[in-house]
């Protein structure tokens, strides 16, 4: 965060108009990197415990599933650290923050369905484990996680404003900013984050269906 702030803020001035940077971008940091640590674990789970996996006879779903929950885990100390910037830097406790277990819920749904999705393309393809972590690199800077993304929305070409509209990291990071900072939301982008994570966990779901029906 620190790097981020030195490089985005002082160096490229990308704060003008945003009155709590360093709170803004703590947010997005810690945010952007649960879904990361959740796909990212989960495209390796399989693989780093075939041994267990050969050893013991159970649902091989468990595994991207605790490595989710562990994530999940640890994002709680960093909503803790969240918090705390955000009493130091003046903004101190919503009524808001009462919004946030369903806003997890909904973030847990996109990041459960990126970590089967993962670990089913890895355990088929094992050069997925380094494809993903490049593809989450190019992904941060289109989820607006150190810049307003909003900013470029109307100068940037027909398919990158689709893939920046319809990116539900873009909207989860909005929904983790309103509540900490109060930032504006449309309620329409709301919408359409907790339609494609859902969308994503039910797919998935629905796909380790029918594999159990073959």
């Amino acid at each position: 965060i620190a790097v981020y702030l030195i490089v985005f803020g002082g160096l490229l001035s990308v704060d003008r108009g945003i009155d709590n940077y360093l709170l803004w971008l703590t947010v997005g940091v810690f945010t952007y990197q649960l879904t990361s640590s959740s796909v990212l674990g989960g495209a390796t789970s399989i693989a780093s415990n075939l041994g267990l996996i050969r050893a013991v006879r159970f649902p091989r779903a468990l595994i991207p599933l605790s490595v989710v929950l562990g994530g999940l885990l640890t994002f709680g100390f960093e909503l803790a650290a969240i918090g705390t910037v955000a009493m130091l830097s003046g903004e101190g406790v919503s009524r808001r923050w009462l919004a946030l277990p369903v806003i997890v819920a909904v973030h847990s749904l996109l990041n459960l369905g990126g970590a089967f999705i993962a670990a089913r393309l890895t355990d088929s393809f094992r050069d997925m484990q380094q494809i993903i972590p490049f593809l989450f690199r190019l992904l941060q800077f289109l989820s607006g996680v150190m810049y307003p993304i909003e900013r470029y929305l109307d100068s940037s070409h027909a398919w990158l404003h689709r893939v920046i509209v319809w990116n539900p990291l873009v909207h989860i990071l909005q929904l983790y900013r309103w509540v900490f900072l109060g930032t504006p939301l449309d309620a329409a982008d709301v919408v359409r984050s907790v339609v494609v994570c859902g969308a994503v966990f039910v797919f998935v779901n629905r796909r380790r269906t029918q594999m159990r029906c073959l």
